[in-house]
């Protein structure tokens, strides 16, 4: 059963929920912005070590200098890579433990939707 298909099941039985859905939306909002925060991190770490071999290249390095700093910039792209990985297992496992405490989902969809909306115009 689809996630739409079991808050339509859900919302037809005019259960409450079992949790607070205001802490539940805090609990969403935790989690996209700890999403997006290991998302920069990732860019940033990943455009800092790619930097280092042309940063050799102008300064007219040996071809060695850097080398340490590159393999652990690629140790923590790969860091960074499992602890995506793992935020991505939480997000699937919060999904499932609002569906079993039926609380309404807050956003479905692309990406796009589920951005705030920009402030208004001063």
């Amino acid at each position: 059963m689809s996630d739409a298909q079991t808050i339509a099941t859900l919302r037809s039985r005019h259960r409450q929920p079992l949790v607070d859905v205001k802490l539940a939306a805090r609990m969403h909002e935790a989690l996209l912005h700890a999403e997006h925060c290991l998302d920069q991190a990732f860019i940033a770490t990943a455009e800092l070590t790619t930097m280092l071999p042309s940063m050799r290249a102008e300064t007219n390095l040996a071809f060695e200098v850097p080398q340490d700093a590159i393999e652990a910039g690629t140790v923590t792209i790969t860091s960074l890579s499992r602890a995506r990985a793992d935020l991505r297992a939480m997000h699937k496992e919060l999904a499932q433990l609002r569906d079993r405490l039926r609380v309404p989902a807050t956003a479905f969809g692309p990406w796009e939707d589920k951005l705030p909306p920009p402030p208004p115009p001063p």
